[in-house]
């Protein structure tokens, strides 16, 4: 049972980190994907730490999200197509056949597939948002002000 506590830190609990357009956004919502960071950053599972972390991932979790939205409000959206090719770019960049040959690679490695496509494509939002700033002139500092105002976000703090 000792062994099972370092196991399972506190955001088994599933804790709301927010709103977005009224609806609550809870830990389980970020896809798991935060669950293996809190891991990583606080091997002794301490409650301060675990809310830190878990607060930095939906920080992360929540530009990605609003970003995602802007750009397909201004008809830029990063499609599962554009995902695709790029993953088809990065299996050719190794010198492997197929994107299969990647996802074993990848899985062989110790990460889940879907982990590593969900990262791919939170990387290929971020750089469309910054040339999309960078060309707009907007600030990005301003810009999530905006978002978190046009998107009605509500932090649970």
């Amino acid at each position: 049972m000792f062994a099972l506590l370092f196991m399972t830190p506190a955001f088994a609990d599933d804790p709301l980190l927010g709103h977005i357009d009224e609806e609550a956004i809870h830990w389980s919502d970020l896809d798991g994907v935060g669950d293996m960071y809190v891991n990583k950053t606080c091997p002794y599972a301490s409650p301060g730490c675990v809310r830190q972390t878990q607060q930095d991932v939906f920080a992360q979790w929540l530009g990605i999200q609003l970003s995602e939205r802007a750009l397909e409000d201004a008809g830029l959206p990063v499609t599962e197509t554009f995902v695709d090719a790029r993953i088809a770019d990065v299996a050719t960049s190794f010198k492997l056949e197929t994107v299969d040959a990647l996802r074993v690679k990848v899985e062989e490695d110790g990460m889940p597939w879907e982990v590593y496509r969900r990262s791919m494509r939170d990387t290929l939002v971020e750089a469309r948002m910054t040339q999309f700033l960078q060309l707009s002139g907007i600030q990005p500092e301003a810009w999530m002000g905006w978002a978190m105002e046009r998107y009605g976000v509500e932090l649970n703090r």
